[in-house]
């Protein structure tokens, strides 16, 4: 899955990578991302498992680049002024 995030679709290359959605804590949620670049490493330290010879950390990184179609679509482009209308809805893609 994370090798096919950074990947467009081979049959329509116009639709473009997939888009990811970031959700942690308070500050992101469901904020949606395009992944330019990733990197899996393990942690040495860590050791390997006996049996499947696995690390027993694997470690993911993933550069995200966040999107805002402004097509109309759920996820619009929504700016400052969105912080001042009232009720506030904030900055969130919801």
């Amino acid at each position: 899955m994370i090798r096919s995030s950074v990947l467009n679709n081979a049959s329509n290359p116009t639709e473009g990578p997939p888009i990811v959605h970031l959700s942690h804590g308070l500050m992101y949620r469901d904020i949606p991302c395009v992944v330019t670049n990733y990197s899996i490493s393990n942690d040495t330290l860590a050791g390997y498992d006996k049996k499947t010879l696995l690390p027993r950390i694997i470690q993911v990184q993933m550069n995200l680049k966040e999107i805002r179609p402004s097509d109309g679509s759920k996820y619009g482009i929504r700016g400052w002024e969105s912080m001042l209308q009232s009720p506030a809805i904030g900055m969130d893609p919801r």
